[in-house]
């Protein structure tokens, strides 16, 4: 699923005012950098300097500092954004017949208004529903280099083969734009996204997969997309003066997500995917990049019309939907673990109402080692990876309670060692156990696993 790890908004405890950085993590072959406050690591190097090849899904964003006590002596985040932020980064079933599920967080309908940017819920639930198999889905991430490469697949099939884990999480297009396999969207192939892929034949993978009764969900990175920024810089993020490129802190280009041709190509990518055979697409970096009130002062979007962040993310889910459920498949998009507590968007497009409105799974990434010291009133999150995930999770289920039809939650848990947080714990089996004895204690059974390294040693230890 993405490859990005780093730390996620400090939750202040002190009234000084302190910038929170991120880091991002490398999965199977992607860049990784790794960020804390003060701290950064260059891009395509691990906190250690051994080079790395991922990235993190999702990013992360940072905010400052401020008392914003709440009960229980938890803190909510400033409702603003500032700081370093990284540019790289990082993921429900839904009932059809107005029953609550407690599993999700979901109550009858309410009557309530529909949001700016939200398709009505109840009609959008009603022609569709979510195949059982996406029921209690317990996946890991695969990136495309590792399922194109044998010894590497060979080793996650038969750590399936011995674990409960029903599912896996494959890359579409990863975060550098890159397809794991030959595509026939005009786009890809005129853009050369498609060009020596990892993967050579994606039907006989996928048979391979089913053969294994996995549920197989395709990752598709959104609006980071390097490549095509480049390539069509048409397509890209543009500066103030209308010309230049504009490119995130690490040098990344983004793609422009007010274009209808940026939105189309990921729509026709996803379609393709299900036509495939992929059991569901997940979009990750589906949002504007992090940072987003200085973004905005150095960038100019194409947006006439004046429209909102979150209701252009909004739109796109919708539109993805309804195209994805008329092939017969649902859709999941992946958000920063924040978006679970903090009301706004973040200046980036993710408000959790807006996406759960118009998605079937939402999957937080409420890894420990993102949460910046005192999230939460936990000193050091990584340390206490329960009491984290309780609380994020937690967050969710009560964001969920106010609508009428939401997206079930199906987080994203940690799976590998922050070894750039300080102090950090080595991650292994009872760490692991932690977080879903957390998530499962709130009545959430589906979750997701990400490891940059693919190994998810914790699985396997004893």
């Amino acid at each position: 699923m993405r490859f990005f790890h780093g730390i996620y908004a400090k939750l202040g405890l002190a009234a000084l005012a302190a910038a929170l950085a991120i880091g991002t993590a490398a999965c199977c072959g992607a860049d990784k950098a790794g960020f804390q406050a003060g701290q950064s690591t260059p891009k395509g190097e691990s906190s250690s300097g051994r080079p790395m090849n991922g990235q993190m899904p999702g990013g992360i964003i940072g905010y400052q500092e401020t008392k914003r006590p709440m009960p229980n002596d938890r803190i909510l985040p400033p409702t603003g954004t500032a700081g370093q932020l990284s540019p790289d980064g990082h993921h429900p079933i839904g009932k059809t017949d107005g029953e609550t599920s407690p599993s999700s967080g979901r109550s009858e309908p309410s009557g309530r208004s529909v949001l700016e940017g939200e398709v009505d819920p109840l009609a959008r639930q009603t022609a569709f529903r979510v195949p059982e198999a996406a029921a209690n889905v317990r996946g890991i991430y695969v990136s495309g280099r590792a399922a194109g490469s044998k010894t590497m697949l060979e080793r996650l099939l038969n750590l399936l083969d011995r674990t409960d884990m029903n599912a896996v999480v494959l890359d579409i297009k990863n975060d550098y734009g890159r397809l794991t396999y030959d595509s026939g969207v005009p786009l890809a192939d005129e853009t050369g996204a498609d060009a020596d892929p990892p993967v050579k034949d994606i039907t006989a993978l996928l048979a391979r997969l089913k053969s294994k009764n996995l549920y197989v969900i395709g990752r598709i990175v959104a609006f980071k997309d390097p490549h095509l920024a480049n390539v069509r810089s048409d397509f890209a993020i543009r500066t103030k003066n209308g010309r230049d490129v504009w490119r995130d802190p690490k040098g990344a280009a983004w793609v422009d997500p007010y274009l209808d041709e940026v939105r189309q190509y990921h729509l026709e990518l996803a379609k393709e995917a299900a036509a495939l055979g992929f059991d569901e697409i997940q979009f990750d970096y589906v949002r504007f990049p992090d940072n987003g009130r200085k973004v905005d002062a150095e960038v100019r979007y194409h947006n006439p019309d004046g429209t909102g962040k979150a209701e252009l993310i909004g739109r796109f889910l919708a539109d993805a939907q309804r195209e994805l459920h008329a092939a017969g498949i649902p859709v999941s998009a992946d958000v920063f673990g924040l978006t679970t507590t903090v009301k706004d968007d973040m200046d980036i497009g993710q408000k959790w109402e807006l996406v759960a409105a118009n998605v079937d799974f939402i999957s937080p990434m409420v890894y420990p080692s993102h949460y910046a010291k005192g999230s939460y009133g936990v000193k050091h999150p990584d340390l206490n990876p329960r009491t984290i995930v309780a609380e994020a999770i937690r967050d969710a289920i009560e964001r969920n309670r106010t609508m009428s039809r939401p997206a079930a939650i199906r987080p994203w848990l940690q799976c590998f060692t922050a070894r750039w947080v300080k102090p950090h714990k080595i991650y292994g089996k009872a760490e692991l156990e932690a977080q879903i004895g957390a998530v499962r204690s709130l009545g959430v059974e589906g979750y997701l696993l990400w490891d940059p390294t693919c190994r998810y040693k914790p699985l396997t230890a004893e």
